[in-house]
């Protein structure tokens, strides 16, 4: 199966509500517990699987991720076939921080700044 970010936006658009309370967080900390719901919701979008038990939304989630993602690494997970994805929750608006560090360029085994 494959998925994109158009069918993504497709399953939240035609979805009747977003209600992340239902993804509670097994995450004793709170900063990863914070963005766990809204990662679930996103998994979700992509496999258009709401209403799935959640048995069934490990089933369908291997159907269509390459990768479901890890605490301590990102992405937070990868379509099979396409593109990776690190969900970011932001409370207000501005500027969303993805790392400190500057860009780095990797070619042919040298890293160039």
């Amino acid at each position: 199966m494959v998925s994109n970010v158009l069918e993504a936006i497709n399953n939240i658009a035609i979805g009747k509500e977003v209600n992340l309370s239902r993804y509670p967080s097994d995450e004793s900390r709170r900063i990863l517990a914070v963005g766990k719901p809204l990662e679930a919701y996103s998994k979700d979008a992509f496999c258009n699987s709401f209403s799935a038990t959640l048995e069934r939304k490990t089933e369908i989630h291997r159907l269509h991720f390459s990768y479901s993602g890890s605490d301590s690494a990102p992405p937070d997970f990868m379509l099979k076939g396409g593109d990776a994805f690190e969900v970011k929750k932001l409370e207000g608006y501005g500027e969303i921080q993805l790392n400190s560090s500057r860009p780095r360029i990797f070619c042919f085994g040298q890293i160039h700044e």
